[in-house]
């Protein structure tokens, strides 16, 4: 008898998922529902088993966990990847490590329902109205003829500048306070729209107001929508060519505009905008 263990079920539905009644007439099979929050926990709960299935990026298995599951055979992880099971220590212990397959429609549809949540300002109407407050409270979107611009964290996301002011300043507030910081900050900028820095933001630079409000915006958006969808599977980042074509379409005098117009109205209605700023 083969003792099996799945992992990660947080929600209780594994047994649900597939047929496991071939398995559980000759095997023992357990299904964590609790997380296993260190080592020395994975390691009481998981000695005895000699197939474990997990989920990706969740229970971690570095090489000491490995070290101290002598029984352990076969690891099963979902998708074909998993940057939290240490491979080489696995081989060194004869684990054999696995991947399932499935479809990629999940991250896909899960994006297109984080636009339309945005788009029609979805959280926030579902807080105004569940209190028994108002509805409508928001003026939504269309998306229809709108275009699609995704951001990767890959090949163009590792050519993002990065300042961390530590380097050349020691310990600061964390924030630019001299003319000397500003000019490494500049330098690190050098050609490009933004800068990320260390723990507390960005800069973003454009050459008009909405340009700037405009990059800031989206950039945040799409890194949220970007990190939420990384943490359900693959992204395949744009092309150079993609992302120049897609940035030079964003940032033309119309979609800019309309973008300008929307956030405007909304600051206005919120009463956070003085009305003779409405024209600026």
């Amino acid at each position: 008898m083969v003792a099996i263990a799945i992992l990660d079920d947080y929600q209780n539905v594994a047994l649900r998922m597939a047929d496991w009644s071939k398995l559980e007439r000759q095997h023992r099979l357990v299904v964590f529902n609790e997380r296993l929050p260190d080592i020395e926990a994975a390691v009481r709960a998981l000695e005895p088993f000699d197939v474990i299935g997990i989920m990706r990026e969740r229970t971690p298995f570095p090489r000491a966990l490995f070290e101290r599951l002598p029984n352990l055979r076969l690891l099963v992880t979902t998708g074909k990847r998993n940057a939290a099971v240490d491979i080489e220590a696995a081989r060194q212990r004869n684990v054999t490590v696995c991947g399932t397959g499935g479809g990629r429609l999940a991250t896909a549809e899960l994006a297109i329902a984080l636009m339309l949540s945005l788009a029609r300002h979805l959280r926030e109407e579902f807080h105004a109205m569940r209190p028994g407050g108002g509805w409508q409270t928001t003026l939504g979107f269309d998306l229809d003829g709108r275009t699609l611009g995704v951001i990767g964290l890959g090949t163009l996301g590792s050519k993002v500048p990065f300042w961390d002011s530590r380097d050349e300043f020691g310990d600061t507030p964390m924030v630019v306070t001299t003319a000397a910081q500003g000019a490494s900050l500049a330098r690190a900028l050098g050609p490009h729209p933004m800068v990320l820095m260390r723990r507390h933001g960005a800069t973003v630079v454009g050459a008009s107001l909405q340009e700037v409000v405009f990059r800031s915006i989206y950039s945040h958006r799409n890194a949220e929508l970007q990190l939420r969808a990384a943490a359900l599977g693959e992204v395949s980042p744009l092309s150079e060519g993609e992302a120049a074509m897609a940035c030079a379409y964003s940032l033309r005098e119309r979609p800019m505009g309309r973008a300008w117009e929307y956030w405007v109205t909304r600051l206005t209605k919120a009463g956070e905008l003085p009305p003779r700023m409405a024209n600026a």
